[in-house]
């Protein structure tokens, strides 16, 4: 047994050597294996060290371009940008510890791979700073529009042809917007009757002019903004220059004359015309000159109206919310073009009914390859006298009409005399007059209510019953000027009480707002009578019937006879 266990050991103790012997035979093997594998492995390595500090070296050089496009702080983040510091403090330190990590030396490596963290982590990709992000944060947040919106935005020019009810809401909005530089245009000062529906404008400005009125307003709104004023007459010899130095023109415009001239401007020089329109309870809105397809104005509207067709604000009237839709709508297709977003009413015209609050969308013809200006073949290739081509002024103010001859008209101080004469009671009596110079500004209510005398005086209002209802001298009969139109012989005798051949009063008058209407008035009836001549009653001669108008209407009667009359 113990023989046995003696060969046992002797074994155990030669198969130990023989193990011994044969690892260190591998190991002597293929140490030069891996020798040549380790040096495989630094190659390979060293490579990819090489590619990736090329790479950051590459990240770096476009950081600093897109750094020095924002101006000439260079690679270093502008300090009004937003930044988390702490966020930066851990990115910063992560970095050198996994540099410490891997034993890199190289500290201008070191020093490529911190700038380019910097870079990525501080420079935003924008032009906007930390006041417009925050201050525009809204509109930033909206999708389709953003950032990129918000940087053309910020760097456009809009210009505004109109400083009134469509061109306050729309300069608002486009300076709230923050829309770069805004042109205002406007030749006229700020009245009374303005601040109903021109919300730029207060009433500590009446009198002042609307662009600098405006300008006012809109920089308490947005100090930030350019703000230029040109408070001239738009005409064919201005318009060109004015308008080269904006991207988007806007007509808050009231009158033909001006809406062709500025057409025809924005046509010739390429430009986006956004157009809009107000009266009464109605607005219409569209985008001229937008597109290859997208019409101007005159392929729409190739002839003007005729001037006596043509109704504005201070004739037809208009609530202040309808403007304020349109001028806001008007802002928003400014928005929409200049942030290359959205579907503009290019080619299609929106009107709105304030009334029943409907909105209808309208498709605009195509451009017409017979246009006066935006056709292949164009006759009108220079501004023109839009004056002459439309028959009225390129303003707002109502023409007056010469429809009548001098001996069918009566001035306001000569219908005074007549009226007192035959027994109505002049609007303001000697005494009275030296009632109201005593007493100051405020008469008594007596004297608003000054008794009207029994007379056969035949004066009749043509202004429709609203304006009617406004104020009216006592004797006067309200017969609307559309009514008249549509009468009949015997409707017309009967309404006017014509006079009759044994009456010693002949004379029959028409008045109406500023003396236009009323002109109208007095053709219309002389016209019937002499057609109709032979219809007459026989009691009735029209040679001996005298028919006028009160020249200048109740403006020039509050102006000359009765300043206290309404003027409105």
């Amino acid at each position: 047994v113990l023989k046995e266990e003696k060969i046992e050991e002797k074994r155990k103790r030669i198969d130990l050597l023989l193990n011994r012997k044969r690892k260190k035979t591998v190991e002597q093997v293929s140490e030069p294996a891996e020798k040549e594998k380790k040096e495989e492995e630094n190659e390979d390595t060293k490579r990819r060290r090489e590619e990736a500090k090329k790479k950051i070296l590459w990240e770096t050089q476009r950081a600093k371009e897109r750094a020095e496009k924002m101006g000439p702080q260079g690679w270093v983040r502008p300090s009004s940008l937003n930044t988390n510091k702490q966020f930066l403090s851990r990115t910063i330190q992560s970095t050198l510890s996994r540099l410490e990590k891997r034993e890199r030396d190289d500290k201008s490596h070191n020093r490529s791979i911190i700038m380019v963290v910097l870079t990525k982590t501080m420079l935003a990709p924008h032009s906007l700073s930390k006041e417009q992000v925050g201050r525009y944060s809204r509109q930033l947040l909206v999708a389709d529009f953003g950032v990129n919106g918000q940087t053309r935005l910020s760097s456009s020019s809009v210009l505004i042809v109109g400083a009134g009810g469509l061109g306050c809401p729309c300069a608002t909005y486009l300076a709230a917007a923050g829309v770069g530089t805004i042109g205002i245009i406007d030749f006229d000062t700020v009245s009374l009757d303005n601040l109903h529906r021109q919300v730029g404008h207060k009433e500590k400005n009446v009198g002042k002019k609307k662009t600098e009125s405006l300008r006012d307003s809109l920089h308490d709104l947005n100090s930030s903004i350019v703000i230029k004023c040109h408070p001239v007459v738009l005409d064919r010899h201005n318009a060109l220059e004015i308008f080269k130095g904006y991207e988007v023109i806007v007509d808050c415009s009231d009158n033909p004359a001006t809406r062709y001239l500025i057409n025809d401007a924005c046509v010739l020089l390429h430009k986006p015309l956004v157009s809009g329109s107000a009266l009464r309870w109605e607005g219409q809105l569209t985008v001229y000159n937008y597109g290859e397809r997208c019409p101007c104005y005159r392929c729409v509207f190739p002839v003007p109206p005729s001037p006596n067709l043509v109704t504005n604000c201070a004739e037809g009237g208009v609530l202040g919310p309808i403007v304020g839709t349109i001028g806001s709508l008007q802002a928003l297709e400014v928005l929409k073009i200049i942030g290359q977003t959205g579907t503009p009413y290019a080619g299609r015209l929106l009107l709105f009914d304030g009334q029943s609050g409907k909105m209808t969308t309208v498709s605009l013809r195509e451009r017409s390859p017979k246009c006066a200006i935006c056709s292949s073949h164009p006759t009108v290739t220079e501004l023109i006298d839009y004056q002459l081509f439309c028959g009225s002024g390129v303003h707002d103010k109502i023409p007056d009409l010469k429809v009548l001859s001098p001996s069918e008209r009566v001035g306001v101080a000569e219908y005074a005399l007549i009226r007192k004469s035959r027994g109505v009671c002049s609007s303001i009596d000697d005494e009275d007059a030296v009632k109201l110079t005593e007493e100051g500004d405020n008469p008594s209510p007596s004297l608003l209510s000054i008794p009207l005398c029994q007379s056969k005086i035949r004066l009749f209002d043509t202004r429709p019953p609203n304006e009617f209802a406004i104020a009216s001298l006592p004797e006067a009969t309200n017969v609307p000027l559309d009514r008249l139109k549509n009468m009949n012989m015997r409707d017309l005798v009967r309404t006017l009480n014509l006079p009759k051949k044994n009456e010693e009063d002949k004379d029959v008058f028409f008045i109406c707002h500023r003396g236009n209407d009323s002109q109208l008035a007095v053709r219309i009836v002389c016209d019937r009578l002499e057609k109709e001549k032979s219809n007459l009653p026989l009691e009735m001669e029209r040679e001996s019937i005298r028919i006028r108008d009160v020249v200048g209407g109740y403006q020039a009667w509050a102006e000359i006879v009765d300043d206290r009359f309404p003027v409105y």
